[in-house]
């Protein structure tokens, strides 16, 4: 391996070093393993890293002993450890990509996405105010603002990644980039949870895998619905039309996929004369749309949610004109918790959805205890009484 370029890495500041840049020597290139890599699949990891690079080709470079793990010949199911060389062939010279590039804030000079910048609590980029509501050394807690999407150009994960790379909460690795747990719909508000390692990102993968979760949405919906509801009907995602389909009780189903899907709805509070109720929405499965399509099968539909054919907010009778104005739905992911590690987190309504609320059904105090109460009696992971953040 002569000429390669050896990085001694002090003990103290081992932790703190999460990858080396690679080198490139003779057609090879030498990396070196991170703390995020760690305990993970070679050829997993070369996967990851080379994301361009085929599945076969890297499966191809092992076979022949073109991969080498600190100057050995390696099988691609060995696990790699932080600290570890590996030794792989120069990609960049076959046209395909030589690794996932950083995650760096790009010149203004050139366009792209709006610079990103942590103040007051908050990821700030373009016009979007992304509130933190927490923060640790494996997960980022968000409070998602309507509108904007989680994944695509300009949306909130490459936000994300931007502002942990600058604020060194995260730093690049071979396989390893922040990524959020779940998905909330872009119109959907509220918390959005990102992993910030590996450890992060298997923990709380494996506790929304396995249900042990509490998930509690707060919406506004057309009607009044007087007691606690067990929605219990199968869902289809229908891509063409791009919303969920609930499976008919009668006669054929459309030719879709169906899955099963559960949601409990427990009414909050409603308007004096029953044109809109509040209702707390624990979803019980995680299909797309599910809480949207549930309630709209019911006759309760959201208001302002027109993929689902929901009214508009001018029907709420006695509204005011900047009421009916509003042109979006209200759903938001008010409140989640976990068994293990034993958290949660409940972000608080935007400051026009507070103030609709507010004007709606009155006494934010009232709404605040009711909803503990419900959070409380519904959370099978949370150890004591909820808070929850209006």
């Amino acid at each position: 391996m002569a000429g390669l370029c050896t990085i001694a890495v002090s003990p103290v500041l081992k932790p703190f070093v999460k990858a080396v840049l690679p080198v490139y020597t003779a057609g090879m290139a030498e990396l070196q393993v991170a703390t995020d890599d760690d305990g993970r699949r070679v050829d997993r990891v070369l996967r990851n890293g080379f994301p361009g690079v085929p599945p076969g080709a890297i499966a191809g470079a092992i076979r022949r002993g073109e991969v080498r793990l600190n100057d050995r010949k390696v099988r691609g199911d060995v696990r790699v450890r932080e600290g570890d060389r590996l030794s792989v062939p120069d990609w960049s010279n076959t046209g395909r990509s030589r690794r996932r590039p950083p995650d760096r804030a790009p010149s203004p000079r050139h366009g792209g996405p709006p610079p990103v910048r942590v103040q007051d609590g908050a990821i700030h980029a373009g016009d979007w105010r992304i509130g933190i509501v927490d923060r640790s050394d494996d997960w980022l807690v968000l409070n998602k603002p309507p509108g904007l999407p989680v994944h695509g150009n300009e949306a909130l994960d490459d936000m994300v990644r931007r502002a942990a790379a600058a604020q060194g909460w995260w730093r690049d690795s071979l396989s390893f980039r922040p990524g959020p747990v779940h998905r909330l719909d872009a119109g959907t508000s509220g918390v959005q949870l990102f992993s910030l390692s590996t450890e992060g990102a298997r923990t709380l993968t494996e506790e929304l895998r396995h249900r042990r979760v509490t998930k509690m949405y707060l919406a506004v919906v057309a009607g009044s619905i007087p007691r606690r509801m067990e929605i219990d009907r199968r869902l289809a995602y229908d891509r063409q039309r791009r919303r969920a389909v609930v499976e008919p009780t009668t006669g054929r189903p459309p030719a879709l996929r169906f899955a099963s899907a559960r949601t409990s709805v427990i009414p909050v509070t409603s308007t004096a004369d029953g044109s809109a109720s509040l209702v707390a929405a624990f979803p019980r499965t995680g299909r797309t749309h599910q809480i949207r399509a549930h309630l709209a099968a019911e006759g309760l539909p959201l208001i302002g949610d027109e993929t689902y054919d929901g009214p508009g907010w001018n029907t709420v009778a006695g509204s005011r004109e900047r009421l009916a104005e509003r042109k979006r739905m209200m759903l938001h992911a008010l409140f989640i918790a976990f068994e293990q590690p034993q958290v949660a987190w409940s972000a608080p309504l935007q400051p026009g959805d507070f103030r609709m609320v507010r004007e709606l059904f009155g006494d934010p105090a009232g709404i605040v205890r009711r909803l503990e109460e419900v959070a409380t009696a519904a959370c099978t992971a949370c150890g004591r009484a909820a808070t929850i953040h209006l």
